[in-house]
């Protein structure tokens, strides 16, 4: 076995379970304010279905859309991730601390599209 076939990390394939779970169930919890959107849902949804993602526009890197709903994740300025929609969804903010937790999600989406990318360059 070549050396290199030890480093590279393994992807487990999905099996059929994972494919098709559906999402849970997130219930309120004493942080929760109405005024404010929940982004557990968005989190998941970038962590177990990456597919339903993509980049608006590939050279400009920063706007992603979940294509079954059109919603819309864009960064602003000073990294603050703000989302887009045709709904009542985009007149309110992320909940308080989970900006941060949508933009580290975001970035490991990003972060596996390249490097699915690199990898379509050498495994068909």
């Amino acid at each position: 076995m070549p050396m290199l076939a030890l480093l590279a990390p393994m992807m487990a394939p999905k099996s059929e379970t994972e494919v098709t779970k559906a999402p849970p169930i997130f219930k309120r919890r004493w942080w929760y304010s109405a005024e404010r959107l929940d982004a557990r849902p968005v989190i998941w949804s970038l962590q177990n279905h990456p597919e339903e993602w993509q980049y608006i526009d590939p050279d400009y890197r920063n706007r992603i859309v979940h294509t079954p709903s059109e919603h819309e994740v864009w960064t602003g300025s000073q990294q603050r991730y703000r989302l887009r929609a045709e709904c009542s969804c985009s007149s309110r903010n992320w909940q308080v601390f989970q900006a941060h937790l949508v933009g580290r999600a975001i970035r490991q989406w990003q972060a596996q599209q390249r490097e699915q990318q690199f990898r379509s360059h050498f495994v068909p």
